[in-house]
């Protein structure tokens, strides 16, 4: 049964992706609180690059799965959006990883500006003010390009060669 679909929404991407955040921030504090009590368990010193790189794993392995078997992370299923390629065939490891790198590239030049302008004593960076302006601006971009591309698909859409459809029913 091959069911008609249709490109999702700006708004219920952003929908699907607040609940999808809920539970990525808790897999990352898991992450996070696993690797300090190994680390302290076993005596070693911290290494930040040792955790952002289990953390970004963590996430990968978070997305990568639901992506790679049905199409939809929790929050997709809610809201009934699912990812396939652009020939409509089924995300592959390959494919996910590449998307879920540049979707965390994208995220971040959207979310750089708020924490660069309203964390001002957590970020200690001389040209802050030029940072969130560059990094707002690309994010304006990259919206605006979405709300244009027929398929409204999003900056790691087209890196990914992906889509992210709206259907009346999950598939």
């Amino acid at each position: 049964m091959n069911e008609l679909t249709t490109p999702a929404p700006l708004w219920r991407r952003f929908a699907a992706a607040t609940y999808d955040a809920l539970i990525f921030i808790a897999i990352w504090a898991i992450t996070a609180e696993g690797e300090t009590l190994i680390r302290l368990a076993l005596g070693l010193p911290s290494h930040r690059s040792l955790l952002q790189a289990l953390v970004f794993l963590a996430g990968l392995l978070f997305f990568g799965w639901f992506w790679t078997h049905g199409g939809q992370t929790v929050g997709m299923r809610a809201w009934r959006l699912y990812v396939r390629r652009l020939d409509g065939a089924a995300v592959r490891w390959p494919v996910a990883a590449a998307r879920y790198t540049a979707m965390m590239v994208w995220a971040g030049a959207l979310l750089t500006p708020f924490f660069m302008l309203l964390l001002p004593n957590a970020v200690h960076i001389a040209n802050r003010a030029g940072i969130a302006f560059t990094t707002a601006a690309l994010a304006v971009i990259g919206l605006a390009a979405q709300k244009l591309d027929s398929r409204r698909r999003a900056p790691h859409d087209w890196i990914a060669g992906t889509e992210t459809v709206f259907t009346s029913r999950s598939p």
